[in-house]
């Protein structure tokens, strides 16, 4: 192979179907976090292609896989990013086959993690290999990073971040159905807790029942998310939104409550700093507090990751829609991504000018008979090696 068309002409369907049924197959299942079969897969795998491979062990049996297609100088460097865990299967979800076994239906390859977002790392194996099979040689370094603990608090991007990684632009594989996008939502977590005090539930008067209050707390928030966050608007990644996603208080059926608690799902959008999203949060607890003197609660930031938004302008941009426009036949106007992902992490941390690109449909991530298109990953790879050529080439 001595020149692009004929790398893309050997990125074959039935090569990457095998590649994504192998990681379908491996429950690589966050919680707990056991991506270490994943990794060894990957390592061995672009090993066997001459791929330079390193593990970075973020936790125990919890490693990124790093590999590097070096350049000879003069380009830019670009990274290839995609995650290795998935989310679990919940107990008694019902779903047309196993959902670790990568089987194929038609077109249709199911099983969790297929769009989300194996489907792409599939993709991005393949890509680079592809390249390295060329023997053709970079101006600018290829790096492509599997990724631990994206589902639950981007550890193995952060920790990738702390070692030092460095690009100039960057994809992230997520399911985003060959689309094009620019932006992603930011996320904070919070758990809020009402503080009562415990009685018989015979005297309630006694006591201060923490649900009651947690109950005003909940409808507080409510007209918040409706009356404030679904005013604000993204151009490309619409409204914030608010969500009180678990509750828990009482210990006893005969007992006031003296605690209550919820956790917030409360989803940024670009132009919305964290510092803004707590400050919001802190005053409506102090409003109900100014107006009730029993009302105490407690508050805690949990977990925070900011939106993020690459400028249209931007090369990987650019690049990047020449490639769908070359690959896929249709022009992908820049869109936004409603998920957070490890965009937040490349741009917000590192500085790397990012896009979100993948095959598969976001609506199918953690759902019961996740699939994706075996076409779409096909067409997937054949653009990651197209941006790669464009850019390092």
């Amino acid at each position: 192979m001595r020149n692009f068309e004929e790398v893309l002409r050997n990125l074959k369907e039935e090569r990457i179907l095998e590649t994504l049924q192998s990681l379908v197959r491996i429950p690589s299942i966050n919680p707990p976090g056991n991506e270490k079969p994943c990794s060894e897969f990957i390592k061995k795998l672009l090993e066997s292609h001459g791929i330079e491979v390193e593990l970075q062990e973020v936790l125990p049996n919890r490693a990124n896989v790093l590999a590097r297609i070096e350049g000879k100088g003069g380009g830019p460097r670009l990274l290839l990013d995609g995650h290795m865990d998935v989310v679990p299967v919940p107990e008694g979800e019902r779903w047309l086959c196993d959902p670790f076994s990568g089987e194929l239906k038609g077109e249709k390859l199911y099983g969790r993690g297929s769009a989300d977002a194996k489907g792409s790392l599939a993709a991005m194996l393949e890509a680079f290999i592809a390249i390295k099979k060329s023997g053709l040689e970079p101006r600018g370094d290829l790096i492509l990073l599997a990724t631990v603990g994206e589902e639950r608090g981007h550890i193995g991007v952060q920790e990738a971040i702390k070692r030092g990684l460095k690009a100039d632009m960057a994809v992230v594989g997520e399911p985003t159905g060959l689309k094009v996008c620019i932006a992603d939502k930011g996320v904070s977590r919070i758990e809020l807790t009402t503080l009562g005090r415990a009685a018989h539930a015979g005297r309630p008067w006694l006591g201060i029942n923490a649900i009651y209050k947690m109950a005003r707390l909940v409808l507080r928030l409510e007209d918040y998310d409706e009356g404030i966050l679904r005013k604000r608007e993204h151009p490309l990644m619409g409204h914030p939104s608010l969500a009180v996603t678990i509750i828990n208080g009482g210990i006893q059926r005969n007992m006031v409550p003296d605690a209550c608690r919820v956790h917030v799902d409360r989803r940024i959008i670009p132009g919305e700093e964290l510092e803004d999203v707590k400050a919001e949060i802190v005053s409506i607890v102090k409003e109900l507090e100014a107006k009730d003197p029993d009302f105490k609660a407690r508050i805690e930031f949990v977990y925070d990751n900011p939106a993020a938004e690459t400028s249209p302008e931007e090369p990987i941009v650019a690049l990047s829609r020449e490639a769908v426009r070359s690959v896929c036949g249709f022009d992908p106007a820049p869109s936004g991504f409603e998920a957070n992902c490890e965009m937040s992490d490349l741009v917000g941390y590192a500085g790397i000018p990012t896009v979100v690109f993948g095959p598969g449909n976001l609506e199918l991530a953690h759902a019961a008979n996740e699939y994706v298109e075996v076409c779409d990953v096909l067409k997937a790879a054949r653009v990651y090696a197209t941006i790669a050529l464009k850019a390092c080439f």
